[in-house]
């Protein structure tokens, strides 16, 4: 029906707009991970 079909089309516009939140959320999170410096095991010499 027509109903569904406006449904249809809304829906697959807020997944666009969903996924293009994740993929800025994504890089986002991304790039503060590259900040965190790795922690070395317990074992690693220093130096």
């Amino acid at each position: 029906t027509d109903e569904q079909l406006k449904s249809a089309t809304k829906i697959k516009e807020e997944l666009k707009v969903i996924g293009d939140k994740l993929k800025n959320s994504s890089a986002e999170l991304n790039n503060l991970l590259e900040e965190i410096p790795n922690i070395c095991a317990p074992d690693v010499p220093v130096g």
